[in-house]
C-alpha cells in the first residue's frame, strides 16, 4: 500500500511540476528575448508630415515605434521558443522527475513515510 501511495504521489507531483516549470521557463525566456529585441529595434524618427500638430505627430510616431518594437519582440520570442524549446523541455522533464521522486520516495510527504515500529520498552 505504501508503494501505491508513493507512485500516485509521484505521478501527481510530476503532472503538476512539469508543465509549471516548462511553461514558466518558456515565458521568462521569451519575455527576456522579446524585450531585448523590442528595445533594440529602431524607432520611427520624428514627424512625417507637417500638417498635424506636435502632439498628434508624437503620438503617431510613438504608436508606429511601439508596433515595430512589438513585432520585433514577438519574432524574437518565437525564435527563442524554436531554438531553445527542446532544451527547456528536457531540463523541465529531468528537474520534475528528480523532485517528484524525492518528494514521494524520499519521505517529503507525510503519507509517503514508512511507519516505524514503536520502541521496545525497557523492563
Amino acid at each position: 500500500m505504501l508503494l501505491f501511495k508513493r507512485l500516485i504521489t509521484f505521478v501527481f507531483a510530476f503532472a503538476i511540476l512539469f508543465p509549471v516549470i516548462d511553461i514558466g521557463a518558456m515565458v521568462v525566456g521569451g519575455t527576456i528575448a522579446g524585450g531585448v529585441a523590442g528595445a533594440a529595434s529602431p524607432q520611427q524618427a520624428g514627424p512625417q508630415s507637417s500638417g498635424t500638430s506636435q502632439s498628434d505627430t508624437f503620438s503617431s510616431s510613438f504608436q508606429k515605434g511601439y508596433q515595430h518594437g512589438f513585432a520585433a519582440g514577438r519574432v524574437a520570442a518565437l525564435r527563442f521558443r524554436s531554438e531553445y524549446g527542446r532544451y527547456i523541455a528536457l531540463g523541465a522533464l529531468l528537474f520534475s522527475l528528480f523532485f517528484s521522486y524525492q518528494l514521494s520516495f524520499g519521505g517529503g510527504c507525510v503519507w509517503c513515510r514508512a511507519s516505524r515500529p514503536p520502541p521496545i520498552p525497557n523492563p
